[in-house]
């Protein structure tokens, strides 16, 4: 039995969902033979089954109101209610291993969890980095030093994080499972694609990703002023208005598909004709891996790690505006080969070997 704390992608009841919640569900599609437990961050219920694995969300209004009528020890606040809410999951799901996906989480000192064994996932440390208000910064760092030492076993996504982690609380011993992708089995043209997502233009370029400022979103909007191709985002979040205003207010022509999935998603990789991640920070990213499976070029910037998007591979621009709209503007006259870009891509597909090296991490 195996307790997963994350998120969850839309297949499994989740709200917003991005490359956490990917590398989550892929591994779980391979556990298919054991039970499971997905502790969420983003949906809406308290409880719902879907096949081998009960998704757990928040308590419901009622369980709430009862525990604080009824609770002698009852304190209003997040140690409780972290506390409460996995005080419940474990008696019902009775695992014997936790994997964390939130290292930052203070769900994760609880002391319930003591008797497991506890592996812990570093996606990243983005929730530290990017944090500016100095107390919640500093619990961050206090909660992943928590996790980290306390960890029978650690994972990193990627080398750099791997780097970045050893940097905050020094090294120990860890292994890198770099996230996959599953290889779409498709045959539909890019017209086609272009058709079903009502897309039009000459030269569509891409962005995928939740848009939460350090994904770039902003400065690709800003290397598209006055160009002639048309941007096509895919991906919600709390940035989401704001990116739509700032295309609105720089005169960039820009379509929003919002936060898709499944079949859709695979539409609109194969509708683009160039992808452009400008991130300002990326600790893997799975979306320019999956626009490398349709043989897109790829534009990129130097926060993604080189493994993903080498320069033979990829175009790698610096954190500028102007640098990225030189870069989409090489990428469109690049004569790479599409397939040469699909083989490389094809190297992080690899899913059975991912979810066999969780198994020998996770014991089970």
């Amino acid at each position: 039995m195996v307790l997963i704390y994350g998120y969850a992608v839309r297949e499994l009841g989740g709200k917003i969902t991005g490359g956490v919640a990917t590398y989550i569900f892929t591994l779980i599609e391979g556990l298919k033979d054991i039970r499971l437990g997905l502790w969420a961050e983003n949906v809406g219920f308290f409880k719902k089954n879907f096949g081998n694995v009960t998704v757990y969300g928040p308590p419901s209004k009622r369980w709430f109101l009862r525990e604080i009528l009824f609770s002698k020890t009852f304190k209003p606040n997040s140690r409780w209610l972290w506390d409460s809410r996995l005080g419940i999951i474990l008696k019902e799901l009775n695992p014997r291993v936790f994997y964390s996906h939130i290292p930052h989480s203070p769900a994760n000192t609880s002391e319930n969890l003591k008797k497991l064994r506890f592996v812990v996932n570093f996606p990243s440390t983005h929730a530290y980095d990017f944090e500016r208000e100095g107390k919640l910064k500093q619990e961050f760092y206090r909660n992943m030093k928590y996790s980290y030492e306390r960890a029978d076993a650690v994972i990193f996504l990627s080398s750099k994080v791997k780097r970045r982690v050893f940097e905050l609380f020094g090294e120990r011993e860890g292994v890198v499972i770099n996230p996959v992708v599953r290889v779409p089995n498709w045959g539909f043209s890019k017209e086609e694609s272009r058709e079903i997502l009502g897309l039009r233009g000459d030269v569509l370029v891409g962005f995928a990703g939740m848009m939460v400022g350090r994904k770039g979103e902003d400065i690709l909007i800003k290397a598209s002023v006055g160009k002639d191709w048309k941007l096509v985002f895919a991906g919600g979040g709390p940035n989401f208005e704001n990116t739509i205003m700032l295309a609105k207010k720089l005169g960039v022509d820009a379509v929003f598909l919002g936060d898709i999935y499944g079949e859709r998603l695979w539409h609109f990789y194969n509708s683009i004709d160039i992808f452009c991640l400008p991130s300002r920070s990326e600790t893997f990213g799975i979306a320019v891996v999956e626009a490398m499976l349709f043989g897109k070029k790829v534009v990129v910037s130097e926060e993604i790690p080189e493994e993903v998007a080498p320069k033979e591979i990829a175009i790698r621009v610096p954190l500028d505006p102007e640098a990225v709209s030189e870069g989409i503007e090489r990428a469109i006259k690049w004569e790479i080969k599409a397939e040469k870009i699909r083989e490389y891509a094809l190297r992080f597909s690899d899913v059975e070997g991912f979810v066999r090296k969780h198994r020998e991490v996770l014991g089970i």
